[in-house]
């Protein structure tokens, strides 16, 4: 009721707490959207002048999904109550990227911002969170909250922020941050004792890793041919794996990264003419055969 919220946000208030979490589906399926705004109107009333009021509106795809029109009218109400941020929360991971895209794209549309940001949170329980996120930032989201490596279930950053960066021309980090973010998504895992997921995209072990023969003969030519981006932009690296698929590509580059045998192109065809003896240049290649 609107008492029970107004004392809930006098005590908000006392504490200089200036983020609030709004239940948005249980608020609109028993009719208290109303009474919250009273909430929003007291909390900006008391905000102070540099301070920042963020309003998270948890289960928000259920709420708007039930009630579009009732949860625009709110989060207008919250813009004009002079709040700063409004934070779509899908608590449930339930969202698709398409539901994203259009809730996003009808909000920024439909409500008068006043200059309030709009941003979105996403959870991966479907494994969506990312493309959803990414949808949001194409609508117009100023904000997306995640986490790094997709902890607790949260979008992804490590897949995020070069996805905006990269491949949408947004200007979040500094190209020396950037390159810092493989080492970053595996500093974290090493402080929390986790091993790290060699599949993850970007900062994986694998996510640069060519195995096939024609692939890496392809990649040595053109690394564009079957890489996305130069993996040295975001602190990780091109692997070549030796498997019952490689090459001669595979090998030579694996022997080059090695330094085993000097610069690749007439390393191996000219290694007869320099072994004065046959059975030393067997166990040689040998033992680079093994090593690799």
């Amino acid at each position: 009721d609107t008492k029970g919220a107004v004392t809930v946000a006098e005590g908000l208030l006392k504490t200089g707490a200036v983020n609030v979490g709004v239940a948005l589906n249980l608020a609109s399926t028993t009719g208290k959207l109303v009474a919250l705004e009273a909430t929003l109107k007291l909390l900006g009333e008391g905000k102070v002048a540099d301070g920042t009021v963020v309003v998270h509106l948890h289960n928000a795809m259920h709420a708007y999904r039930a009630d579009a029109a009732g949860v625009s009218s709110f989060i207008a109400s919250a813009c004009k109550y002079g709040a700063d941020l409004i934070m779509l929360v899908d608590s449930g991971g339930t969202a698709t990227p398409w539901e994203v895209e259009t809730m996003v794209a009808e909000l920024q549309s439909t409500v008068e911002w006043k200059g309030t940001k709009l941003g979105i949170s996403c959870m991966d329980h479907a494994e969506l969170s990312v493309a959803a996120a990414v949808y949001a930032a194409k609508q117009g989201a100023h904000v997306l909250g995640g986490t790094m490596n997709g902890f607790g279930g949260a979008v992804d950053l490590a897949a995020v922020v070069p996805i905006l960066q990269l491949k949408m021309g947004h200007k979040l980090v500094t190209p020396e941050a950037l390159a810092g973010l493989t080492r970053l998504s595996r500093a974290i895992d090493e402080q929390v004792n986790l091993a790290h997921r060699s599949n993850q995209p970007f900062v994986g072990m694998s996510a640069f890793a060519h195995k096939g023969g024609i692939h890496v003969a392809a990649v040595l030519k053109n690394e564009d041919s079957y890489q996305h981006i130069n993996p040295k932009i975001i602190g990780n690296q091109r692997r070549v794996l030796i498997s019952e698929l490689s090459g001669r590509g595979n090998i030579m580059s694996k022997v080059e990264e090695l330094g085993m045998l000097g610069q690749q192109g007439g390393a191996l065809q000219n290694a007869d003419n320099k072994a004065t003896n046959k059975a030393e240049w067997k166990q040689r290649s040998g033992d680079i055969l093994k090593s690799v």
